[in-house]
């Protein structure tokens, strides 16, 4: 009986090692899985920061495009507008381009502007939308007059290949339209802004 007893002493630890060693490679194993799904997440969540960069990017440079004007390269200045569109947009800007080199040309004007806020409104899958704000300036060398604006732009934008595109447009002249608490609107802009060399950004969304 002793003897038995003593021959059970080494199996009982030899059961005991197997059951710790399985037990270790499970964590090991779980370990590796978490790992991996981390990894995943990880890449994920930076493909995504990356879309949303990309998709602001597109949107900044199209509004700034917008208000970038100038009497001696407006057709280099729209073709560079017309670029970052698709229809309906660009078909609404194509259709304005002659009466806007012709507003340019009488004025010998000069638009141009700075981007001072943006924000993405949505992402679905390959369509966006963003605000941006844009502070622009409006010159005619004609009546030797200078225009402030400050433009809040909400833009629909659609991805074709790794390009963003916008496809829809709608702006408002924040400091032009009577808001004089809005903060860079002077007193004097709290009016309705006389037409400058471009023309002015209207509501193209369909």
């Amino acid at each position: 009986m002793a003897n038995r007893t003593k021959r059970a002493g080494p199996e009982r630890a030899g059961g005991l090692a197997v059951t710790a060693v399985a037990m270790l490679s499970a964590v090991v194993v779980a370990l590796v899985v978490c790992s991996a799904v981390l990894l995943i997440l990880g890449h994920h969540l930076r493909h995504d920061q990356s879309v949303r960069e990309t998709v602001l990017n597109a949107a900044r440079q199209q509004a700034l495009n917008m208000v970038t004007l100038d009497a001696r390269s407006v057709d280099r200045d729209y073709d560079r507008m017309l670029a970052g569109t698709v229809d309906p947009l660009h078909a609404d800007l194509e259709e304005n381009r002659a009466a806007a080199r012709d507003a340019l040309h009488r004025s010998r004007g000069t638009s141009s502007g700075t981007v001072t806020d943006a924000g993405l409104v949505e992402l679905q899958g390959d369509r966006a939308s963003a605000v941006v704000i844009v502070d622009a300036v409006q010159t005619n060398t004609v009546t030797r007059s200078t225009l402030s604006h400050r433009f809040r732009f909400q833009l629909d934008l659609t991805r074709q290949g790794d390009r963003w595109l916008v496809s829809n447009l709608e702006s408002v002249d924040i400091c032009g339209s009577g808001s004089s608490t809005e903060p860079g609107c002077a007193a004097g802009q709290a009016r309705t802004a006389t037409p400058g060399p471009t023309p002015r950004p209207t509501a193209t969304k369909r």
